[in-house]
């Protein structure tokens, strides 16, 4: 049973690899019986290994045609159709005019050291050379592209899936955060009434960042303005329970008046950074700084590594980031991260 166990994951892992493997062998069997006479060329392969001075085309545009098909087929069309037609149309000219240019100088060279072919005149081997490769521009293009397209349905349906999770979540979210603000506000009036300012304090800022998730939450954009308002709150909410002397800072630059975020879109990186980087023990601040230019949104994050293990922790939170902002900001934005000289930083970046 234990061998069993072992097999089984690995066969279902090669079994992909035999099926696009066997695809491709019978795709080029097939298209040289159509092409070339295969008998022939099987003779023609035996006078060439006998020491015949005789070389047949084949032998020459063959595998030019592999080669050009491979590089337009997994290569040029996925890393530029989509994004960059004219340079994927320039690169591919020059990869066909250079195949061809190959060939033909190849097959020149076996004429003038005497080889016999059954296509003598470079002219006639140029043509049906360019014939085959315009056949093979067109297949290995229109494989590309079905593959793309492939590509980018696997993507969508992962984006929907995404959306409708997230859906769900938000709306358990809402759900518990309608609970806890009835729950706060009575413990505000009893804070209010017991004479309890800190308490009384901590509470209002904790509804106001509650009130603010369930009434912005599902917004598309809300004013950029707004979403400072609610991570200055955040951050005096936690400056009231490690004391108002912990050194945290946030520093902003720009106009930021005319622009919109999709909200709850910066809180995780102030989340992570008061969740992992807050020590009593070593000086360790937290800084956040937000840049706004007229094209983008920059928000940064930096905090000391306290514990090691709990990067990976750390990572796990910025990877569901990564996906909500693959949603909300689908090519235009950009994350990254940078883990230098015991601190963890994180940067986002927005297009307007």
């Amino acid at each position: 049973m234990l061998e069993k166990r072992l097999v089984m994951p690995r066969i279902k892992f090669l079994k992909p690899v035999y099926k696009t493997v066997l695809a491709h062998i019978f795709f080029w069997v097939l298209a040289l019986h159509l092409i070339f006479n295969i008998q022939g060329l099987v003779d023609s392969f035996l006078r060439l290994y006998s020491g015949q001075r005789y070389i047949d085309e084949f032998f020459l545009i063959f595998p030019t045609a592999l080669l050009f098909f491979y590089l337009n087929s997994w290569y040029l069309t996925p890393k530029f159709f989509s994004s960059q037609k004219w340079r994927y149309l320039f690169m591919l000219s020059a990869l066909f005019l250079f195949i061809l240019g190959i060939g033909t100088l190849i097959f020149q060279y076996f004429l003038d050291v005497g080889y016999a072919s059954q296509m003598d005149d470079v002219v006639h081997f140029f043509d049906f050379s360019m014939l085959i490769h315009f056949i093979v521009l067109g297949i290995s293009s229109s494989l590309g592209i079905s593959r793309i397209a492939q590509k980018e349905e696997r993507e969508k349906k992962k984006i929907e899936q995404l959306q409708k999770a997230t859906k769900l979540n938000y709306l358990d979210h809402q759900l518990n955060a309608h609970f806890l603000y009835n729950a706060l506000n009575s413990i505000y009036a009893a804070a209010i009434a017991e004479n309890a300012p800190q308490t009384t304090e901590a509470t209002l800022k904790l509804s106001e960042i509650l009130r603010y998730t369930m009434q912005q939450g599902n917004n598309k954009l809300v004013p950029l303005q707004d979403e400072i308002t609610f991570i200055e709150q955040y951050i005096g909410f936690q400056q009231i329970r490690l004391g108002e002397n912990y050194p945290v800072f946030f520093k902003k630059q720009g106009k930021v008046d005319a622009c919109f975020i999709a909200p709850l879109t910066l809180i995780s990186l102030v989340e992570n950074a008061f969740k992992y980087g807050v020590s009593f023990k070593e000086y360790a601040p937290i800084s956040f700084e937000l840049n706004v230019t007229e094209h983008e949104i920059i928000f940064a994050s930096k905090n000391n590594i306290i514990n090691d293990k709990k990067v990976a922790s750390h990572k796990i939170g910025i990877q569901n980031l990564k996906d909500r902002l693959d949603i909300l900001y689908p090519q235009k934005h950009r994350l990254e991260l940078d883990k230098t000289k015991g601190q963890f930083g994180v940067s986002i970046q927005l297009k307007n």
